[in-house]
């Protein structure tokens, strides 16, 4: 039904919310749910409203009769007309009033409950990176700088500890480790969906924290480990949406200077191909495929990705790294995976994460040559 695909498509906006923010595209997301949805949300608010009044309503007309039961329970017994079977039948009247009691006092809680999701999802819209004092101009990123950085929730649970690293552009660095080792939290700290319990962290020498997040999004883009597929178009899903003709025109361009049009040509109705809830009607690589174009076209100067080729098949894997060892020639690529004989053949620096520390850094010939997580891998 429509109302059944209204659902679906407004579920699927919100859990992309970190996509959105990243890409500094809640505006747009807010003005597609208020176009598209707008209708649906005062809906399900007006249906949930009605559900609490007749719940409350069919709840007082129990009480009600209930009561009266019991009033008339009692007084026919004082006036003899009761037997004792009578007065069990009033206790267990009395059991089952007591249900509806509980029931009719939890109903405004409810209420509030479904009033204080709604307004988390606003704040999460809106909601500004901790650390974001200023809007310094950013201009192209040539340098990171992590410096003795450590990020847990509390002192009995850190997961990265002591971090230092310095990237510079024109690299390829790969991230490797365990599962568990903290690499994907590392790739939150570098696009600052998380913020450091202590250290620093530089952006070509001035402090990440320094630069708002339109700003940061403009120069930084992510490939996430779970991509998000948005209930659209492939050309909505690549540009989040299309705020105009030329953007649109200027997305398709670039797909095409990237030659992703040689995966794209073989959708249905090209870039007008509806992918469905939760892109349902994709493989893996594809989704992995559709997030890196969504990056590429940002043109930023700073690309995180996270297992990017981890669906892929062999094809596409190297087309995805003969892509990226040519992006990286203007910018930084830091790129996370488990597969160190691909870090080995691309990568110009890799690191390798055990148990939240960056134990080694180098060339992937350096760390051949010691023991670690990407030279026992390799051994096998």
């Amino acid at each position: 039904s429509s109302y059944a695909a209204s659902e679906a498509s407004f579920n699927s906006s919100f859990h992309g919310i970190r996509t959105w923010k990243l890409a500094a595209r809640t505006r747009q997301l807010n003005g597609l749910n208020q176009a598209l949805y707008g209708k649906f949300t005062d809906f399900s608010l007006n249906l949930a409203g009605t559900s609490v009044r007749l719940s409350f309503a069919y709840e007082m007309l129990s009480i009600g009769i209930l009561l009266f039961a019991l009033a008339y329970g009692v007084y026919g017994y004082f006036a003899s007309s009761l037997t004792l079977g009578g007065v069990t039948s009033i206790i267990g009247l009395i059991s089952i009033l007591m249900p509806s009691i509980v029931e009719l006092a939890v109903i405004p809680f409810r209420w509030s409950e479904a009033r204080v999701a709604l307004d988390r999802v606003s704040e999460l819209l809106e909601e500004v990176p901790l650390g974001a004092v200023s809007d310094t101009m950013l201009g192209p990123i040539r340098m990171i700088d992590f410096e003795k950085v450590s990020y847990g929730y509390g002192a009995d649970s850190i997961m990265l500890q002591d971090i230092s690293l310095h990237i510079e552009s024109g690299v390829l660095f790969g991230l490797t480790g365990e599962s568990g080792s903290g690499k994907s939290t590392l790739c939150k700290l570098l696009e600052r969906s998380y913020t450091p319990c202590s250290g620093s962290y530089m952006v070509n020498g001035i402090p990440a924290g320094n630069f708002a997040p339109e700003t940061w999004a403009a120069r930084v883009a992510v490939v996430a480990q779970d991509v998000y597929i948005l209930n659209g178009s492939l050309l909505e899903n690549i540009c989040l949406l299309v705020d105009s003709v030329q953007e649109a025109e200027r997305a398709v361009e670039l797909c095409r200077r990237y030659d992703f049009e040689r995966f794209f040509q073989r959708f249905p109705q090209g870039y007008a191909t509806l992918l469905g809830e939760s892109g349902r009607k994709l493989s893996g690589g594809e989704k992995q495929l559709i997030a890196l174009a969504r990056a590429l076209v940002c043109q930023p100067d700073f690309l995180i990705l996270d297992e990017p080729t981890a669906s892929m098949d062999p094809g596409m894997e190297q087309f995805v790294m003969n892509l990226l060892t040519e992006y990286k020639r203007n910018s930084i690529v830091l790129m996370v995976s488990h597969k160190s004989p691909l870090l080995l053949k691309y990568a110009d620096y890799a690191g390798v994460l055990e148990n939240g520390r960056l134990v080694c850094v180098g060339t992937p010939a350096d760390l051949v040559s010691s023991d670690n997580f990407f030279s026992r891998f390799l051994q096998q």
